[in-house]
């Protein structure tokens, strides 16, 4: 949660969370299980594995306290629920465009350093550059993350990446982004991208620049 306020390698400075508050907008950064001061639950590891025992994956649990931080931050007078947006690098980003799918009020999505066909970075063996928060049992084969993030067509959706990121690499995150064209084929203006060709798992001014824009409308 810190990250937002106090930032970290990965992303630029002023802190996004700052940033974003210099614009105008409110921001709210809910604590996940097993990260910052929730590491007392457990690490990453234990608790994804007693989720997964119990057919619950983490990444679920996660969504849940997501959607919770949702609810409150929509409760808050002089917000809006038609105007609150997902944004998030890495995980966050992951968790940005998972909420946003299963969640139809969130009016804009937008996510940098994480999309990518899971099925193709098994076959090379780049997956396990994950955590093991992100395993969905099941959702293979016949669904990847290209088929979640489509599921946020027609609201405004913002994919930034870097092909030399290992997470996002071209050859993964072709066939990701293919399936989310699809599903804007016609509202394409509202798919917006900004790649880095040589950039790594990180954030770029570009990116920066390019999610300011794509933010004004809120």
């Amino acid at each position: 949660m810190t990250e937002v306020s106090d930032g970290r390698r990965s992303l630029l400075q002023p802190p996004v969370g700052l940033w974003l508050a210099s614009l105008g907008y409110v921001v709210l950064c809910p604590e996940m299980p097993g990260f910052g001061r929730r590491q007392s639950e457990g690490t990453e590891s234990e608790l994804s594995k007693k989720a997964l025992w119990h057919g619950r994956p983490l990444l679920g649990l996660m969504l849940d306290d997501m959607d919770r931080a949702y609810s409150a931050l929509s409760a808050f007078p002089g917000i809006e629920r038609g105007r609150v947006a997902t944004f998030g690098l890495s995980m966050g980003a992951t968790l940005s465009y998972w909420h946003a799918a299963l969640n139809p009020d969130i009016a804009r999505c937008s996510h940098l350093c994480a999309f990518s066909s899971i099925g193709e970075l098994i076959r090379t063996g780049a997956h396990d550059l994950h955590g093991i928060y992100m395993t969905v049992p099941g959702l293979l084969p016949d669904y990847d993350m290209g088929d979640v993030a489509a599921l946020i067509a027609p609201r405004p959706q913002f994919i930034g990446a870097g092909y030399m990121d290992p997470l996002t690499p071209q050859a993964a995150f072709e066939p990701a982004f293919a399936r989310v064209t699809d599903a804007y084929a016609r509202n394409a203006r509202d798919l917006k991208t900004f790649i880095e060709p040589n950039g790594g798992h990180a954030e770029t001014t570009g990116m920066r620049a390019a999610l300011k824009q794509f933010l004004a409308p809120l």
